[in-house]
């Protein structure tokens, strides 16, 4: 009976550790997938700048610069935002989009209304994440403030842009919705704002497959140095993108680990279920001896024995893990925001 207890004790554990490992993995997987289908499709940038003011004459110059595939320069600057029925002020980081257009890198996925474009009224996208925490939508109004200018602004659109999948403020060491936001506006309402006609203050850039970024970074701190620039990095410096892949990170630490442990359980109930079969079948193992069969012809016996109970636990584990991985991945990887949305 004991026996007997152990055994289903091993096929449960034996069944979690197989489903965990893989719907861990497949939703591990799946993440990966879907970070770099969004990426893709929304051409989130390779390499990044900030500098204080450029002139249009560098369009020329990092256009020549070789390994840029194609590049954006565009306005880049903090703020407050005064939310209506909210009594602290929130900070936002303005960004310069074309009228009525997509940017070339870093696109827009819009989950309501439509891109901004040039009229008499200011119009603005709100990031999903801010404009949730704020109860923000299509056809509100609020007030910004940069640099002692104030501006009311109508809501347009919500969206999501590869290069926010976290909207992190420069201030704050973690994603803060409720007080921090990023939003897109016409590069013209934005020039007119800051009286900053014809110039630009942040780069994006994507590379050829075949480039070196070193060497595209060098080039392009080279032209921005007369601007101020701070220096070029690549994406695996950008800073949402360092928690995205932190937290995919995180989930294969989870894959690999968790089911490791349920899966030594298992292992170890299954050398104690078969050294009390040896021990109990002793008689039955000596005649078994005495009629002329070998060590090794018994030993593959208990092995037979061994793979049919680790069979039973592995191939429900596997559908049920599959299923379960994918209804884990479902939703984040939604969160990345898909084009088939």
């Amino acid at each position: 009976m004991v026996a007997q207890g152990a055994d289903f004790d091993h096929l449960d554990v034996n069944h979690g550790g197989v489903s965990l490992l893989v719907s861990e993995w497949s939703a591990y997987r799946s993440l990966q997938q879907a970070r770099d289908s969004y990426y893709r499709d929304y051409k989130f940038g390779d390499l990044f700048a900030d500098f204080k003011k450029s002139s249009t004459e560098s369009l020329h110059q990092i256009a020549e610069i070789p390994g840029i595939e194609d590049f954006d320069l565009r306005i880049s600057v903090e703020g407050l935002i005064n939310v209506p029925g909210r009594m602290e002020p929130s900070v936002g980081r303005l960004i310069s989009v074309p009228s009525g257009l997509q940017p070339k890198l870093n696109r827009i996925h819009l989950r309501k209304g439509r891109l901004p474009v040039d009229s008499n009224e200011a119009e603005i996208i709100v990031h999903e994440g801010f404009a949730s925490a704020n109860s923000l939508d299509p056809g509100d109004r609020f007030s910004i403030i940069v640099q002692g200018q104030s501006q009311i602004v109508r809501v347009v659109g919500i969206g999501l842009s590869p290069e926010y999948v976290y909207a992190l403020s420069s201030n704050a060491p973690l994603p803060d919705d409720l007080h921090f936001g990023v939003f897109w506006m016409t590069e013209k309402k934005l020039q007119q704002l800051l009286k900053m006609s014809g110039g630009y203050n942040s780069l994006v850039a994507a590379m050829t497959p075949s480039a070196l970024s070193h060497e595209v970074i060098s080039d392009i701190d080279r032209v921005l140095k007369p601007f101020g620039s701070l220096g070029a990095y690549t994406r695996d410096r950008q800073i949402s993108n360092v928690f995205v892949a932190d937290e995919i990170s995180q989930q294969r630490v989870s894959a690999i680990f968790i089911p490791a442990i349920f899966l030594a359980i298992a292992a170890f109930l299954i050398n104690i279920i078969t050294s009390r079969l040896v021990v109990l079948h002793q008689p039955q193992i000596a005649a078994l001896k005495a009629m002329g069969y070998t060590r090794v012809e018994i030993s593959v016996h208990y092995l037979k024995m061994i793979f049919i109970m680790a069979l039973t636990g592995t191939i429900p584990g596997i559908g049920v893990g599959a299923l379960l991985g994918r209804c884990d991945a479902a939703p984040s990887a939604a969160s990345f925001s898909c084009s088939s949305d």
